[in-house]
């Protein structure tokens, strides 16, 4: 089991609505919008990931 952590950021306020609707229009529901941040980060990292470690 992974052990979930708090946190908070500071975020653009703009960004975060437009982040907001995004993940309601691709849901339907706000409550998701740590678990598609979360998806978002690892996917982000992925993609980003030195050479040689993909």
């Amino acid at each position: 089991m992974m052990i979930k952590r708090k946190t908070s950021f500071m975020v653009n306020d703009d960004l975060w609505r437009e982040w907001t609707l995004f993940v309601v229009k691709k849901t339907g529901f706000a409550r998701k919008l740590s678990e598609e941040l979360e998806k978002a980060l690892r996917e982000y990292m992925e993609r980003r990931k030195p050479d040689g470690k993909r």
